[in-house]
């Protein structure tokens, strides 16, 4: 059965974030955020997962031209 402590999904998406698993923490973070809408922590802990995406996809949209070109 699945644990209704917003503190430990909080702490288990930190622990997955900081080992670079974006996805299970991002799972983590809307279970305790599911538990506790305002819970801030892990509000603020989902941002960061979304910043992320926003940068990592702009990165990878970005057309090459004269003025990014890695010679």
């Amino acid at each position: 059965r699945e644990s209704m402590n917003k503190f430990a999904w909080d702490n288990l998406g930190e622990l997955y974030f900081s080992e670079d698993d974006f996805f299970e923490a991002k799972k983590c973070f809307e279970n305790a955020i599911d538990i506790d809408g305002n819970y801030a922590n892990a509000l603020y802990n989902l941002s960061l997962i979304y910043s992320l995406s926003f940068i990592v996809y702009n990165l990878l949209s970005t057309q090459p031209n004269q003025n990014n070109l890695l010679l």
